[in-house]
């Protein structure tokens, strides 16, 4: 819409007819014809819906009189029309190490100027990021979001959310994935070993970071080589202790006997080992 004032001063109170010509970038958009009398100055406000919003350019009023007074033209910069969002979408969103999150966000507009894309992670247990990028030059952009959470959102649905100022035509858009952690043990540590005779007893412990399956190995040495091996499936639960049962067919005086236990998968400290040494030769209990 275009407002403008026009002052007419004339000689006389007689009928002048006031015609008005409102253009944009030099086209004439719309004309509108007044009648003016009974005085001998006249200030005239007029507007006129001009169209399709221009977003450069000028645009004016052009006035002219009968009486003919010549024609009088006025004309103002139009402002830079507001870039407007066109489309919005999330390309890709993926969960990586159960703990960081990264989406690819795809943003078109009408014109360079500013957009701003906001985008909000978000898991089941409460943790929550957020970004907020400015965009500008261009008129499509694509943007990689990340965010990692403070704990491992295992068995939980991680959504993210984008959206921008100016909103898109379709508002905000939103996608989830469901982060299936692998099997992974915390630790093992072989809390006790003892033996009756050939028969030795090992005790170990297994913290795992989920109830899925993992494998315990036990090797039991003598003189730092393996003298057998056992090998023991767990599940269910993300915390066991075992307790394994191992025959040596001989024991020798004075020799390093004992046990290492590992996991498939590995612990981050890698496998446990225990060692004993039977008691020198010639002594009782040898």
């Amino acid at each position: 819409m275009g407002h403008g004032t026009v002052t007419v001063t004339t000689s006389g109170t007689a009928k002048v007819t006031l015609t008005v010509r409102f253009t944009v970038n030099g086209a004439v958009r719309a004309t509108e014809t007044l009648t003016l009398k009974g005085a001998t100055r006249y200030t005239q406000a007029v507007s006129h819906d001009l169209g399709a919003r221009p977003c450069s350019g000028t645009w004016g009023i052009t006035a002219s009189t009968d009486p003919d007074s010549g024609a009088h033209a006025g004309t103002a910069a139009v402002p830079a029309c507001p870039t407007a969002v066109t489309g919005l979408d999330v390309t890709a969103f993926t969960v990586t190490g159960a703990k960081t999150a990264a989406a690819t966000v795809r943003v078109t507009a009408d014109g360079p100027g500013l957009v701003r894309l906001i985008g909000e992670f978000s898991a089941p247990n409460g943790a929550t990021g957020r970004q907020d990028v400015g965009l500008s030059g261009k008129t499509s952009y694509t943007r990689t979001l990340s965010f990692a959470f403070p704990q491992r959102v295992c068995g939980q649905k991680v959504a993210f959310t984008a959206s921008t100022d100016p909103a898109a035509p379709g508002g905000a858009v939103t996608r989830s994935v469901a982060v299936d952690c692998p099997a992974a043990v915390t630790s093992v540590t072989v809390k006790g070993l003892a033996r009756t005779g050939t028969a030795a007893t090992a005790t170990v412990a297994v913290v795992t970071a989920n109830a899925k399956q993992v494998r315990l190995t036990l090797t039991w040495l003598l003189a730092g080589k393996a003298a057998g091996t056992q090998t023991v499936t767990l599940s269910g639960k993300t915390s066991y202790t075992v307790t394994q049962t191992f025959a040596y067919p001989r024991l020798p005086c004075a020799t390093a006997w004992g046990v290492r236990a590992a996991t498939v998968p590995a612990a981050p400290g890698g496998a446990s080992t225990l060692t004993k040494k039977t008691a020198a030769c010639g002594t009782a209990g040898a």
